[in-house]
């Protein structure tokens, strides 16, 4: 019998905690992803906007659109916002004064498309070319910031011929970001930037590990292009296992129980039928 609560039972009960708990790094990757495609829509809806093909087009003299203004970080819940023109010179920046510092060059413009410049580089493609379409993703600076980071390009009316410039917003994967999107999720959340010094497994191939009552998973976020460059994990008590060991407890006890019975009936029917 302990054979086969050992062998049988007990790992489909694990089985199904590990299955749980990789749907649980699922959907914290799908909310992480579904952040960054959310700042992707809005870079480029601001970006076909009128007032933004104009700011891009006319000189740096030109007259700023009068809703681009640091209340729109507010709005938009984003921490800076770069505008380029198609040449890669800066039209616009905008940064929130309380989360970024003017000393933190990873946080301007030039930092952003210096470490970036494949994003960046999107003000120089094509209407007609599949990479002039918004690039999202969570990207890690310098520093170790992980920021989402957007851009977009401010193509002329019509979509037609290359770009007029560039729309960048960054969006920081803070405390409090971390906090929004674990309660979308309804776990609490936290991401490490750092580099793997081994496999770097997303969450459908996490591995996860169930010891002394306890399963935990380490996944790894990616940026856009596939390098790891953060990761998180989840870590719980593994409830569903120790319901069902003490289901088999109860359920070794009353086989015990109810073995000892037969065997008690046997002797006496023994003892009733031979013996006497």
């Amino acid at each position: 019998l302990q054979v086969v609560l050992d062998r049988v039972f007990r790992p489909t009960f694990a089985r199904i905690e590990a299955e749980l708990l990789i749907k649980d790094l699922e959907r914290i990757e799908a909310a992480v992803h579904r952040e960054a495609e959310q700042l992707g829509v809005t870079a480029e809806d601001y970006a076909s906007w009128e007032d933004m093909r104009t700011l891009v087009a006319q000189d740096s003299g030109a007259e700023l659109p009068r809703a681009l203004n640091r209340n729109i970080l507010k709005t938009l819940g984003l921490d800076a916002i770069f505008v380029f023109d198609a040449v890669g010179h800066v039209k616009q920046s905008l940064r929130d004064p309380s989360t970024t510092s003017d000393s933190t060059r990873e946080f301007t413009p030039t930092g952003f498309a210096d470490q970036f410049p494949v994003i960046a580089s999107v003000r120089t493609q094509s209407a007609g070319d599949s990479a002039s379409s918004a690039r999202r993703g969570l990207v890690r600076f310098a520093n170790g910031r992980l920021v989402f980071a957007a851009a977009a390009p401010s193509l002329p009316p019509g979509g037609n011929g290359r770009a007029l410039g560039t729309v960048v917003m960054l969006r920081e994967l803070d405390a409090a970001m971390a906090k929004r999107l674990g309660d979308q999720v309804r776990l609490p959340l936290q991401f490490t930037a750092a580099d793997p010094s081994g496999p770097a497994n997303a969450a459908k191939d996490a591995q996860t590990h169930v010891e002394n009552g306890h399963v935990e998973a380490v996944a790894w976020l990616r940026d856009p292009f596939g390098k790891p460059i953060a990761r998180y994990s989840v870590e719980r008590t593994a409830s569903i296992l120790g319901k069902g060991e003490d289901t088999l407890t109860v359920g070794a006890i009353g086989s015990l129980f109810m073995l000892s019975l037969v065997l008690a009936v046997l002797l006496l029917l023994l003892q009733i039928s031979v013996v006497r």
